[in-house]
């Protein structure tokens, strides 16, 4: 059996502060504010014994407009900025990658949310557009866990939706989806990379019933389309999952869980730029019991 040792050891230390607040400029037009502060030192040590840094300082921030349209309808708008290493952890890093940039992200998002049928359902409908700097990716010219390229940029844009219908006090309908125009690059030696994890289109299909006070059974279909890849794109699929939870007391109660129940054979995501597939969850049973001391 092969021998297994630590190749980093990692010391992080980490802080941030954030402040947030919204201003009333009319009777029915808001303006929301935030700030955040963030900032992360690490110390690795290799088991060779050599060791190297990592020290990142970075401010974000939120604004938006909330806008009542009536009592039911509320349009809004917002912009928001992020930031986050490349290979997206703190902790786990390679000496090559210690001095890419952070990725800093710029989202702009336009929406609008609606109560009907005396608050049984709610709906929302958004429009977004993100662009990313300075992201890290695989090689397509040279696969392999360390071998990485830095892309100066990339957008993506689309829709997204979402529906909670509750017809009875027993039951309730949800859904949502979301359509994403494929991400597109600007330079780093990769004009084709779109995000291979990154489907466009996904939705969600859910049900929930309680027959009984104690009983509560609940379904949920969820479709995830195709990933590009140039060679080998990751198939579609959807995967079923239910449960039945009982409730013997308001502390006590005991679920089972059926995960992909029709047993669907997918790839849930790639590897080695897409050399090998990672296989998603089997059908998978589970019971387990809750009880909450407080």
């Amino acid at each position: 059996n092969p021998v297994t040792t630590k190749k980093i050891i990692s010391d992080v230390a980490q802080y941030a502060v954030f402040a947030e607040g919204q201003i009333g400029l009319t009777e029915s037009l808001t303006l929301v504010l935030g700030l955040r502060h963030e900032d992360v030192e690490t110390d690795f040590k290799e088991t060779d014994g050599s060791t190297f840094d990592l020290n990142a300082d970075e401010l974000t921030g939120r604004a938006g407009l909330v806008f009542d349209l009536s009592d039911a309808t509320v349009l809004y708008a917002s912009y928001a900025t992020g930031a986050n290493h490349t290979n997206s952890g703190i902790v786990r890093i390679s000496r090559n990658q210690r001095d890419v940039d952070f990725t800093e992200t710029e989202q702009i998002e336009v929406g609008i949310k609606q109560s009907l049928l005396n608050n049984r359902l709610h709906w929302t409908l958004a429009w977004f557009d993100i662009v990313k700097n300075d992201v890290l990716a695989e090689d397509p010219d040279n696969p392999g866990p360390d071998n990485r390229i830095v892309i100066p940029e990339k957008t993506s844009d689309g829709v997204e939706f979402s529906l909670a219908y509750a017809p009875t006090e027993t039951l309730q309908l949800t859904a949502n989806g979301t359509l994403v125009n494929v991400e597109r690059t600007v330079g780093g030696g990769c004009g084709w990379c779109a995000d291979v994890e990154a489907p466009e289109e996904t939705y969600n299909l859910g049900l929930a019933w309680a027959p009984l006070d104690k009983l509560r059974l609940l379904a949920d279909a969820r479709y995830v389309g195709k990933r590009f890849h140039p060679e080998n794109p990751i198939p579609s699929y959807t995967v079923v999952d239910t449960s039945a939870r009982w409730r013997f007391t308001e502390d006590l109660s005991i679920a089972l869980r059926v995960d992909n129940v029709f047993d669907e054979l997918y790839a849930s995501a790639a590897y080695y730029w897409h050399a090998m597939w990672l296989v998603g969850k089997p059908r998978t049973y589970s019971l387990t019991l809750d009880y909450n001391f407080f």
